[in-house]
């Protein structure tokens, strides 16, 4: 891969997460289709990182999860 972070899946896909597609969740945001066939797809960066930003308090609130650890190993 090279340096360039816009040559990265999750700038392509505007997946700053790379939070992969599952049919049952339906994000904001979706592009069509929705996934690069693993991870999702949304229509702007912001859909991207709100969807993020839901998917890390669910960690927090429904996991119990407190540190990065507990984040990167879910």
């Amino acid at each position: 891969m090279s340096g360039d972070p816009k040559a990265s899946r999750g700038y392509r896909n505007r997946n700053p997460g790379n939070i992969e597609h599952v049919a049952t969740n339906k994000w904001l945001g979706l592009e069509t289709p929705p996934s690069d066939g693993r991870f999702c797809r949304f229509r702007s960066h912001q859909h991207g990182i709100r969807a993020l930003a839901l998917l890390l308090q669910s960690y927090q609130d429904r996991h119990g999860l407190r540190t990065v650890r507990g984040f990167v190993a879910r």
